[in-house]
């Protein structure tokens, strides 16, 4: 039985990997080389077709978490399948189910790191929430996430992914709220500033630590790319998707997402050349 399971569960991982390979080659098909392999990166998880140069001016620049699928994928992906499904007539129960697997296939597809596995598990007991008529807590959800992973691979506890991850959505969860609360934010606008802002500062010195430099404009840019992110996911989705019925379909659809991705690289280039961009301390 347990031969079997295993057998099972590399039968799967195999057939996801492949479906992410697939995809991929529509990436490369309908979009120029280096916009191809950040897409492949933004929607897939898969980092090989990216250019040092890019790399490295996402890195230089604070926003290299978008070329990992992390939380923001995850949830763009899951909840938007659950509003979807919810607004085709599903109810909340078969909607978070459906949604719940969506985002598992999509977890495995693009390696399940551990910011995507951290985003998994929480989005799952979201979708869990929902079902049973209870409230959702972020806090909770992370902690019992962390759990999961640390039981599974204690060492990830040093992992620079790890501490960034977590450390990013105890911000949201204690210090931007703490912010939210203390400055009395009613916009969204501000609620937005103030809760990026309480990312920096949790995440500042994990930055330090693991990479001994630090993007001053990192912050700014961000505010600027994340809202954008979105639009990126759904662009990759979408042209995948029509790309295998009819290739100048998925062209079309990808546009948007070209588009963005080479604002992401003119926003980079000119934050890189203001003074004291990247304060390097060894």
């Amino acid at each position: 039985e347990k031969n079997g399971f295993y057998q099972v569960k590399n039968w799967w991982i195999n057939k996801t990997l492949a479906v992410g390979e697939e995809r991929g080659i529509i990436l490369d098909l309908c979009l120029p080389e280096e916009e191809a392999g950040v897409m492949k990166a933004m929607v897939l998880g898969d980092k090989k077709g990216i250019e040092d140069r890019e790399r490295k001016m996402y890195q230089d620049n604070g926003i290299a978490h978008l070329l990992a699928v992390s939380g923001l994928h995850v949830s763009v992906i899951g909840m938007g399948a659950f509003k979807a499904l919810n607004r085709a007539g599903l109810g909340k129960r078969q909607a978070a189910a459906l949604a719940g697997l969506a985002v598992i296939f999509y977890g495995q597809m693009a390696g399940f790191g551990v910011s995507v596995k951290r985003a998994v598990f929480m989005l799952l007991l979201v979708f869990l929430a929902q079902c049973i008529g209870k409230t959702y807590d972020m806090i909770s959800a992370a902690c019992f996430a962390m759990c999961l992973i640390l039981a599974q691979s204690p060492m990830l506890l040093y992992h620079s992914g790890f501490q960034l991850s977590f450390g990013a959505v105890f911000a949201i969860g204690a210090l931007g709220k703490y912010f939210t609360y203390y400055f009395s934010a009613q916009s969204s606008a501000l609620q937005s500033i103030l809760v990026s802002a309480s990312i920096q500062i949790v995440t500042f010195p994990i930055v330090l630590y693991h990479l001994f430099q630090y993007p001053v404009y990192g912050f700014f840019l961000n505010f600027l790319v994340i809202p954008l992110m979105s639009y990126v996911m759904v662009a990759g989705i979408a042209g995948i998707c029509l790309g295998f019925i009819w290739l100048p379909a998925g062209k079309t659809a990808l546009a948007t997402g070209y588009y963005i991705l080479k604002l992401y690289s003119w926003l980079c280039e000119k934050a890189g050349r203001l003074p004291g961009s990247l304060l390097i301390f060894g």
